[in-house]
């Protein structure tokens, strides 16, 4: 998927009415773009950044990213009501610089969830992302839960471009690159350490927002 540039992606949160953070340099909107064709063992989506550099330098950063369980998790829910699939939409204050896998043997630094999120759960435990469960309006309303159930925003591997998602991604926002998560990271950082809250909105896209 391509990257949006920074008119596309202000006309996006624009056109759904979404606050588009533009005051201050380095007043970070952390978004993702889910593709339409998404498929749920690839890094087919996009997770990324729009800010200002400073008053004149708008920039755009995007990696390649999966917005969507794993293969693995999707056929072995975590939870018996099924795999959560995070519903596309505005997060206020959703995640800050903080750690991912506090309960594991490795954690380390990332945006962790530390706000609600709204999400369907896919349980038929089959390769197929059902989001069916929230495009339909009827499927949204009897299936959407809203929780913080620490879906971070974090990498893949650390030293290893790998191409499938399996494990990665329960219903975290994972960036194939360990390199090009280093840099939004960084970005946030910098944000903080220029006196914003270490808190960002992130606001989840399906590909025809952005592009229609």
């Amino acid at each position: 998927m391509k990257s949006p540039n920074f008119h596309e992606i202000d006309t996006a949160y624009g056109r759904k009415g979404y606050k588009f953070y533009t005051k201050g340099a380095f007043n970070i909107n952390l978004f993702g773009i889910r593709s339409m064709n998404s498929k749920s063992n690839s890094f087919d989506d996009l997770v990324g950044a729009a800010l200002y550099l400073d008053a004149t330098h708008p920039i755009v950063f995007a990696a390649n990213a999966t917005t969507d369980p794993g293969k693995y998790w999707l056929q072995n829910p975590m939870h018996r009501e099924g795999t959560a699939i995070l519903v596309p939409g505005q997060y206020a204050g959703s995640h800050c610089v903080g750690i991912h896998g506090r309960s594991g043997k490795n954690p380390y630094e990332a945006l962790e969830q530390v706000g609600n999120m709204t999400y369907v759960r896919d349980n038929n435990k089959d390769m197929k992302l059902d989001f069916e469960l929230y495009r339909d309006p009827q499927q949204l309303k009897l299936n959407a839960f809203t929780a913080n159930i620490k879906s971070n925003i974090h990498r893949a591997h650390l030293n290893l471009l790998v191409q499938l998602v399996e494990k990665y991604s329960a219903a975290c926002q994972v960036i194939q690159s360990a390199t090009e998560f280093q840099k939004l990271l960084e970005l946030c950082k910098e944000a903080v350490k220029r006196g914003f809250p270490n808190r960002f909105t992130y606001t989840l896209f399906e590909e025809d927002q952005v592009w229609n």
